[in-house]
């Protein structure tokens, strides 16, 4: 696939990730993938890109389909660090300080992801991670995305501090959609 930066894109490792739940559930996998038009060749290889809103229109599609609340999130939990290609899990692992690993996850994002940005935020007490996507809030099946990232953001901690570990305050965005 040609690569066009007007085209906000998306490392097919997140889709393969919520693939592997919807597999678990016994929802079909290609048939949704096919009404997304998004390759089909992402069931088996996760290295590619795919455009973003293709996937947002996907995960929607999929998580109203299955009946799935909070699909992104529940992929993300159940997952955690495994949904991370394995070269880039093994990267954060080489780190010495999560410290160390947390920086190189906002670069990794900031490279990777051409529809959203990540950074630390050093002010008051706390290390803050800070996320926002180039989208509007009203993109259907955004909120999913969002919720996977943050899951993503509180796994690289976890691989440093423990699977049980939880942050003691997350702020996410709120906004509603309305159907029609």
């Amino acid at each position: 696939m040609i690569k066009d930066p007007t085209i906000p894109m998306v490392h097919a490792s997140v889709i393969t990730s919520t693939l592997n739940l919807l597999d678990e559930v016994g929802a079909p996998r290609v048939p949704g993938l096919v009404a997304a038009r998004l390759p089909t060749r992402i069931v088996y290889e996760r290295d590619c890109y795919v455009p973003f809103r293709a996937a947002c229109s996907w995960i929607n599609r999929e998580a109203r389909k299955q009946a799935i609340d909070n699909l992104g999130m529940r992929v993300g939990l159940h997952n955690g660090a495994m949904s991370m290609p394995d070269a880039i899990r093994n990267s954060l692992l080489t780190k010495p300080t999560l410290n160390q690993a947390l920086h190189a996850w906002t670069r990794l994002i900031n490279r990777e992801s051409s529809h959203a940005a990540c950074w630390l935020d050093n002010g008051g007490k706390d290390l803050r991670l800070r996320f926002s996507s180039t989208f509007a809030q009203d993109v259907p099946g955004q909120a999913d995305w969002i919720w996977f990232a943050c899951m993503q953001h509180l796994s690289v901690v976890r691989l440093f501090l423990g699977a049980d570990w939880c942050p003691k305050e997350m702020t996410v965005p709120y906004y509603c959609l309305l159907y029609t």
